[in-house]
């Protein structure tokens, strides 16, 4: 009676399907979407300070799509002198990046790119963008074409 029933239940094991329809998949964009901004100062000459505020607002587009629109600005301060200049902001977007995982960005492209607030350059730009938290751990590197010069970062992006 023992082997009968083992059978029996092995056969119904076998016999249970297992759902044919996959759940339906996550939206990767939940967690990525805001804005986020990092900010530094840099003394020029010992007597200019540039703060410069670097903000990326992250968009849905789609499921598992975003846009990224990169907007920096800088403000000139002159030591000794309460007078501020701020510069026109640099603002480019990156369409229909394709997400793989929920916490993480990764870009490799080409744009025209500002450099130093001077020129346009055709530049390759590629960045890894984990999410801690509330907080996008950035590692970047962008090369001028023209030139071959290479500048790479490490930078925390605050989510405001």
């Amino acid at each position: 009676m023992r082997k009968l029933l083992f059978i029996a239940l092995f056969l119904t094991s076998l016999s249970c399907k297992k759902d044919s329809d996959p759940s339906p998949s996550k939206d990767l964009t939940t967690d990525l979407v805001g804005s986020y901004e990092y900010r530094y100062s840099v003394v020029y000459l010992e007597n200019v300070t540039v703060e410069y505020t670097v903000r990326w607002t992250i968009t849905k587009i789609a499921d598992n799509k975003i846009s990224l629109k990169h907007r920096q600005t800088a403000k000139v301060i002159p030591i000794g002198t309460e007078v501020t200049t701020t510069t026109t902001p640099f603002e480019i977007t990156f369409d229909s990046i394709e997400l793989t995982r929920a916490d993480n960005i990764n870009l490799d492209r080409t744009v025209e790119w500002l450099i130093d607030y001077q020129k346009m350059e055709k530049v390759r730009v590629i960045f890894d963008a984990t999410l801690i938290g509330r907080e996008l751990d950035v590692k970047s590197k962008a090369t001028i074409l023209s030139s071959g010069e290479v500048s790479e970062d490490h930078v925390l992006f605050s989510k405001q």
